[in-house]
């Protein structure tokens, strides 16, 4: 496996991505427009449930992230990358957790997001042997 044009095309919408720490709402939003898809299968949530919580509602949940690169490779028009995500929870709680994303590159344009974690590791740094609880109320867009 190489890292050819589809790989350079998701390194130019990571540059994007990153540079959103330090935009204003309204900009971020364009971006998160720009590269969000709905996810395929069970998880049907819309586009914009999906750019409202990734606009306004991720960073307070995970609050001083960080992310370390681990591997990227392509092949066609697919890359999958790999990194391990450190943030603060809103209870106060460290996370870390690896994750994998599968980007479907067609004509220069990201045209697909597939995402992998341990979603049990996850859950189990969330909250713990407790009850499921709310953490965070989800902001409106127009707020």
């Amino acid at each position: 496996m190489s890292c050819g044009r589809p790989a350079a095309v998701f390194m130019a919408m990571r540059s994007s991505i990153d540079a959103t720490r330090t935009m204003s709402p309204s900009r971020s939003m364009e971006l998160a427009l720009r590269f969000s898809v709905a996810p395929r299968g069970l998880n049907d949530l819309d586009r914009a449930a999906i750019v409202a919580f990734m606009a306004y509602d991720y960073p307070r949940f995970f609050a001083n992230a960080s992310f370390e690169p681990r591997s990227m490779v392509s092949e066609g028009g697919v890359v999958v990358t790999e990194h391990r995500m450190s943030a603060t929870l809103p209870n106060g709680r460290p996370y870390v957790n690896d994750y994998c994303f599968a980007y479907e590159v067609v004509d220069g344009q990201v045209t697909a997001i597939r995402e992998y974690m341990d979603t049990r590791g996850g859950w189990s740094q969330v909250f713990g042997d407790a009850p499921p609880e709310v953490l965070l109320e989800s902001t409106p867009p127009d707020s």
